[in-house]
């Protein structure tokens, strides 16, 4: 019966706790740092990744997946970055996930590619599931309409409309935004 009743009470205070969390983050590892923020970018560059203690084991991902010890590249040199890209890293400690750092995360925003993106990117969907108020099955629809960016000067009006707003970047394994099981509908 003590087990059991130190069990619940270890379940209880990790629930939705902020000192559990704040415990937890005590025996993490320091989050590895980026030489580059993220943001809009018209050239290629390379970025270094640093960790403690130094010679920590970094893993990164590059499709915006959360690298662990079975997901992604172990880091060893700079990272070239020549199109858009949503690089994720963390330092592993002993595969244990507790000890692990949070992960960072940076997305690198080419609008070149951004303005030429497929419609059908590699690993996604090409429907979106049944309209709510409608017949029928959405199509997805990924790309920017290439009647939009078919001039020059439209590609400059739409690159300085980008760069007039702030950036923002939700990153989430692909299988967390298209997961069908989940849907309210």
């Amino acid at each position: 019966m003590l087990v059991c009743a130190i069990l619940c009470a270890f379940c209880s205070l990790r629930a939705n706790n902020p000192a559990y969390d704040s415990a937890l983050d005590s025996l993490r590892m320091e989050a590895p740092v980026f030489s580059h923020n993220h943001g809009y970018y018209d050239e290629a560059f390379s970025v270094s990744i640093s960790a403690k203690p130094q010679g920590a084991v970094v893993r990164y991902t590059t499709d915006g997946s959360e690298p662990t010890a079975d997901n992604g590249k172990t880091y060893s040199s700079p990272i070239r970055v020549e199109k858009t890209t949503v690089l994720r890293a963390c330092v592993l400690s002993d595969g244990e996930r507790e000890h692990n750092s949070r992960i960072t995360t940076r997305s690198y925003l080419f609008i070149d590619d951004i303005m030429q993106q497929s419609n059908h990117p590699e690993g996604y969907p090409d429907k979106w599931g049944p309209y709510a108020q409608r017949s029928g099955t959405a199509k997805a629809d990924y790309e920017m309409d290439p009647e939009l960016t078919a001039t020059a000067a439209q590609r400059d009006s739409i690159r300085k409309g980008f760069l007039s707003l702030p950036v923002v970047s939700v990153v989430t394994d692909k299988g967390y935004i298209f997961n069908h099981e989940n849907d309210r509908i």
